[in-house]
């Protein structure tokens, strides 16, 4: 067990971060000696590590408030320097550290965020990271009226293998939203509505539309209009 964190040059010498604050290039590099040091590691099918807890892991640490670790989560998220990734209601999200592995990626860093803004112009209509952690944070505020059994029957009709990761979560929650939110007189009409045509009808209207508040509410009144 080391007894320091390292602190990755490239965070207070690549412009693309020197913006970040101080509590953030910190906060990145305790992740990235989680991952070193196997501290709540876990391996995704496709053998990708991946840490668990992190937040209350970082709180502890830096002694922050939950508010503070959002706004952190939130420029790391948009620096690109790390995913986070919903799981479902009420369960923690998990994350991926990106440039971790080696050396030599620190040393083709700038290359390659220079590839990824040009990626990032070409994709800027795709459902993001932070668009689901966003729509995560917004259910975690309401309090609903639970139809579990309802939302398995819309989840069976979808077929997921249409939609990358980010839109999948997406989906699910906007779902939950759904089923949870809305009167149980309505929820059998909506139901028997809602289907994988639905879906990606409004996933298309919200792609093509502007980026104007809650994009989770905006994408569910999509569906609203629809059914």
């Amino acid at each position: 067990m080391k007894d320091f964190y390292k602190l990755d040059k490239f965070l207070f010498e690549d412009q693309k971060y020197r913006n970040l604050k101080l509590n953030s290039k910190i906060s990145y590099c305790i992740l990235k000696n989680m991952l070193d040091e196997n501290i709540n590691v876990q391996v995704d099918e496709e053998g990708n590590k991946y840490l668990e807890n992190t937040r209350s892991y970082l709180m502890q640490k830096l002694n922050i408030t939950k508010n503070t670790i959002t706004s952190i989560y939130k420029e790391l998220i948009r620096v690109n320097l790390i995913e986070e990734k919903w799981i479902e209601v009420g369960k923690s999200n998990i994350v991926y550290i990106k440039n971790w592995e080696s050396k030599e990626q620190e040393k083709n860093h700038n290359i390659c965020e220079k590839k990824e803004e040009i990626e990032k112009i070409i994709t800027v209509k795709e459902i993001s990271s932070l668009d689901v952690i966003l729509a995560n944070e917004f259910i975690n505020k309401i309090e609903f009226k639970t139809f579990d059994f309802e939302y398995k029957k819309i989840e069976k009709v979808i077929l997921w293998n249409q939609y990358t990761s980010n839109e999948k979560d997406f989906i699910r929650i906007a779902l939950k939203f759904i089923t949870r939110k809305k009167e149980r007189k309505n929820l059998d009409n909506i139901i028997k509505h809602i289907n994988n045509d639905t879906i990606q009808e409004a996933l298309l209207k919200l792609k093509q539309s502007e980026r104007k508040g809650n994009i989770l509410e905006n994408f569910i009144n999509i569906i609203d209009k629809i059914v």
